[in-house]
């Protein structure tokens, strides 16, 4: 299943180089007070769509990563699921578009995007640190916290002029998140192989 870890850890790092890329080409949009989703408006809109398309597929790739991980967690890889499915919809309804109805699905779909992602860190990272819990604490502890901080404040922070910078910053957490626990899974994968090549070589 290495190959699927990889290939979550290529689409997010897709995801992350486009909405980059969509900050330079795109000064204009003040990322303190703009959400990430205005820059799907434009001519640079197909860099936005593709960033959505790639996340939901890196967070895909991590559910599936994540079902045959030591203890096989239930709640982490379907919330990651759920993610990427309203990421889907949220390029599919556009902010901001002529329908009314299109512009509220879009702000349910990514509200709820963020909050599954949440679900999923605080499920691995958070309520999974007791004795039971087969894989080892790392950063992903701390950056499931500050995203959960995040994503409480984000409500109070809607309408302010800190809406923008709110959501870059749950997103950098939860990417983040995303990438360190894949990154964990891949050399817990391969520690084994390592130990057994190591032992061969002493025999």
């Amino acid at each position: 299943m290495r190959p699927v870890g990889h290939l979550s850890l290529a689409l997010l790092g897709t995801a992350v180089a486009c909405v980059v890329a969509l900050h330079v080409v795109r000064p204009k949009v003040s990322p303190i007070e703009r959400r990430l989703s205005e820059y799907a408006l434009g001519p640079y809109g197909w860099l936005m769509d593709t960033a959505f398309a790639t996340t939901a597929g890196g967070l895909t790739a991590l559910a599936i990563f994540l079902t045959r991980s030591a203890g096989r967690p239930r709640l982490v890889p379907a919330a990651l699921v759920v993610a990427a499915v309203a990421l889907v919809l949220s390029a599919v309804f556009r902010l901001h578009a002529t329908d009314h109805a299109h512009e509220v699905i879009h702000r349910w779909a990514s509200g709820t995007a963020a909050a599954a992602v949440v679900v999923a860190a605080v499920g691995w990272s958070v309520v999974g640190t007791g004795r039971r819990r087969p894989w080892r604490r790392g950063p992903d502890l701390p950056l499931a916290i500050v995203a959960l901080g995040l994503v409480v404040l984000g409500p109070i922070l809607h309408d302010t002029f800190l809406t923008g910078i709110n959501q870059r910053l749950v997103w950098a957490a939860l990417i983040a998140w995303s990438v360190v626990v894949t990154i964990t899974q891949l050399a817990a994968a391969l520690a084994p192989a390592n130990t057994r090549s190591v032992q061969c070589e002493a025999c």
